[in-house]
């Protein structure tokens, strides 16, 4: 049970950071600062064949809620490709069928168990002619 309490006790007091007042105003913006937030740690993007693999690594992946895919063939509109829930692995793949050529941007949104969010770079591959690699 004192374990337990400790264990408790050191996470509050290593976990919250106040700030101070924001000038001109009385009030105050506190954030909660996770000992084990989760990361994306590696996203790649590649063509291969008529399909694009995208592959992804995270860190703490027990604290990860769901991940969203965006997809974007001007590299600024991004629209959600799919969501999907986590598995507690740590690493992902999803498989995209584009239609016609052209260049696709990939992008990676993450939310965490603390309903924070995070997105990966956006990664481009090259459809059509070409070797199709990213970046």
């Amino acid at each position: 049970m004192k374990t337990i309490i400790f264990s408790a006790a050191f996470f509050l007091l290593t976990s919250f950071t106040v700030h101070q007042p924001h000038q001109n105003t009385n009030s105050f913006t506190t954030s909660v600062k996770k000992l084990n937030d989760p990361a994306i740690t590696f996203f790649k993007a590649f063509k291969n064949r008529r399909d694009v693999n995208l592959f992804w690594y995270v860190s703490n992946p027990l604290n990860i809620a769901s991940f969203t895919i965006f997809y974007s063939t001007d590299g600024v509109m991004f629209y959600e490709l799919e969501s999907m829930g986590s598995t507690g692995n740590a690493m992902y793949r999803y498989k995209h069928r584009p239609t016609g050529n052209g260049t696709i941007h990939y992008k990676i949104q993450m939310r965490d168990v603390y309903m924070g969010i995070t997105e990966s770079p956006v990664e481009t591959v090259r459809l059509g002619n070409g070797n199709g690699n990213c970046n």
